[in-house]
């Protein structure tokens, strides 16, 4: 019944947002709207389709419809170990500024051990020097509290190479057993790929990740890891 309620109200932020977007034009520009933040426009964005030599497939990808201004995103990352475990978004996205957009929505974990609900809220965009960063809070529906950290930075090595640094924090204020997660210890992701352009929209890469995943079993995950990958959008 919450995910219903909160999907529906989404929806309706979402439609009454882009109505007003179109009955405000910009009167301060007499020849016209000089963007097309009001124009509507639909993506897939697979970030991370990989093998990692840990034996396991994992993923991150997202789809979304909209304008420049207002965005109904679905988002999914997860991973095929343990019985593949996932994070799937429903989320409002809505331009705060040039740079930085705010977020909306519900999360739905999945998994063998249990499943959580989360309604959460957060910013993300593009930071001096360009670093790509993202932060969320989401509460559960059993008033449990987590936050999620990410950031990545793009180098440009050749005309075609780009190589990519990222790091990602997540940390609960209760254990939780959809992650086998213990309280107030950071699960940790860093890693560096290293992809080649062979179109705009097809990129495969290879590169090194490093997990430190502290659980509340003997089945702790930590160390480096290989992995090759493809990364593409539609």
């Amino acid at each position: 019944m919450m995910c219903r309620a909160l999907a529906a109200l989404l929806a309706l932020l979402f439609v009454s947002a882009e109505a007003g977007a179109h009955d405000h034009p910009n009167d301060a520009a007499p020849y016209g709207s000089p963007t097309m933040a009001n124009d509507f426009f639909a993506h897939v964005f697979v970030n991370e389709l990989e093998w990692q030599s840990a034996d396991r497939l994992a993923w991150d990808a997202e789809g979304w419809a909209g304008s420049d201004i207002n965005q109904l995103a679905l988002r999914s990352e997860g991973d095929s170990e343990k019985g593949a475990s996932s994070q799937n978004e429903l989320l409002y996205r809505r331009a705060l500024t040039a740079f930085f957009d705010g977020t909306a929505g519900m999360r739905e974990d999945s998994g063998p051990h249990a499943h959580r609900t989360w309604a959460g809220a957060g910013v993300e965009g593009v930071a001096p020097y360009f670093l790509a960063v993202s932060g969320t809070l989401y509460v559960s529906d059993a008033a449990h509290v987590t936050g999620k950290l990410s950031a990545s930075e793009e180098v440009a090595i050749t005309q075609n190479v780009t190589g990519e640094l990222r790091l990602q924090a997540q940390l609960y204020s209760r254990a939780e057993p959809a992650d086998e997660a213990p309280a107030w210890q950071p699960q940790l992701q860093a890693g560096v790929r290293v992809r080649y352009a062979i179109s705009r929209r097809f990129t495969p890469y290879l590169g090194l990740t490093y997990e430190r995943e502290q659980t509340q079993s003997v089945n702790a995950r930590e160390g480096w890891h290989g992995l090759l990958g493809l990364r593409a959008w539609f």
